[in-house]
């Protein structure tokens, strides 16, 4: 068998990440081995803020109580999604959409994610209509945010009116042109989330759109939430 190839390389080490858990970065520290190349490739990692600070900022971002005390009270859950956020952070990617079934950690380790940088802001899909026409201000600060994370995309209840489907094509349309950044956690499979809207997705734009500047990520696995410290911690 020859020399792997550049790419195949960086497919080994994908798929070691999600076997362990681990960052790009942190998998080619624990190896040891000469990639040096790879080295000075990988994006670097910056000291994860005091837990004080984590919490101020998932405050002031609106992430619920629940994940606050999951990830900044206490060492978060290492995890794939967890692995995936911090890569995402590192590197120059826009948006990350987390895929994948109840309990496997994708909600506490975005809103992880929110921990780490000042300017962030917290939506659940099921909340977009009511703020965009309720809450004025809340909706602005969303419109300005560093990075956005829209919580459980697809639970949400379609109106006749198409307000769901406007206040979310807006919250996109301005990452994307804005240049931010925009973590999305989901049930769905690709193909669900990019049917058009009548048919319950949000369309092929949205979708290119993601895949153009960031990464689909599915989350395999079972539930963690056995494993939980606090009952009804999720993820």
């Amino acid at each position: 068998m020859g020399l792997l190839t550049t790419a195949e390389l960086e497919e080994f080490i994908r798929v070691a990440c999600k076997a362990t858990g681990y960052s790009r970065e942190q998998l080619l520290k624990a190896t040891g081995l000469p990639w040096e190349e790879l080295r000075r490739q990988a994006p670097e990692l910056k000291a994860p803020p005091a837990p004080e600070t984590m919490r101020s900022r998932m405050v002031r971002a609106r992430v619920p109580e629940l994940f606050i005390r999951s990830v900044a009270d206490k060492d978060p859950i290492a995890c794939y999604p967890l692995a995936e956020v911090k890569s995402f952070l590192a590197s120059k990617l826009r948006v990350l959409c987390l895929s994948g079934g109840k309990g496997t950690r994708k909600s506490g380790s975005a809103a992880w994610g929110l921990g780490q940088a000042d300017g962030g802001r917290w939506i659940e899909s099921s909340h977009i209509t009511r703020v965009s026409i309720e809450d004025k201000d809340f909706w602005k600060e969303l419109g300005r945010a560093s990075l956005l994370v829209i919580d459980d995309l697809g639970v949400e209840r379609r109106d006749e009116k198409g307000a769901f489907m406007s206040g979310f094509n807006e919250l996109v349309n301005g990452i994307y042109t804005d240049c931010r950044r925009l973590i999305i956690t989901c049930n769905l499979t690709p193909k669900q989330f990019s049917a058009e809207p009548e048919a319950g997705g949000y369309g092929s734009r949205v979708y290119d759109r993601i895949r153009e500047v960031g990464r689909w990520v599915t989350v395999g696995g079972e539930s963690v939430r056995p494993q939980m410290r606090e009952p009804g911690e999720d993820g």
